[in-house]
């Protein structure tokens, strides 16, 4: 299954996805970035100041094969999507630049078991979308290379 998401621009040109979520009372819901073996990456930026609750929290680069993690959760019964990033698509609209990351489904957790068995350098990655996913009123980043 392909899915096409729109990207942000940085700065210096490169496509970048937000870490951002969190959880309200019973459920919530998240977006990760990792590496394409399921490791920390380094952000861009972090915000600091604003609405942080269950909000963007840190802006990283994405590269091709790099994994997406889209969750979410009803009282603890998770809904896990694993995107790899298979290519962009680069356009100009109305004299704009726009980005958007072409992914396929990698593997999905659903009514409490994966499509095909997860390999294990991703379990760490899979761990933080959970922690992020049910932390209340989410303010901060949980999946960041230690600078």
């Amino acid at each position: 299954m392909e899915k096409q998401i729109k990207t942000e621009i940085s700065k210096n040109g490169l496509p970048c996805l937000w870490e951002s979520g969190g959880s309200w009372s019973n459920t919530g819901k998240a977006t990760l970035i990792s590496d394409q073996y399921g490791r920390p990456k380094k952000p861009i930026y972090i915000r600091l100041r604003g609405s942080l609750c269950c909000s963007e929290h840190a802006l990283f680069a994405i590269n091709k094969n790099d994994l997406i993690c889209k969750i979410n959760h009803y009282r603890e019964d998770f809904e896990i999507f694993l995107y790899c990033v298979d290519y962009f698509t680069w356009t100009n609209e109305k004299n704009e630049k726009k980005c958007y990351a072409n992914l396929i489904l990698y593997n999905k957790f659903d009514k409490g078991e994966w499509d095909k068995t997860l390999n294990e350098i991703y379990h760490s990655f899979i761990q933080a979308a959970k922690n992020k996913v049910t932390d209340y009123h989410c303010r901060r980043v949980f999946f960041q290379k230690n600078i």
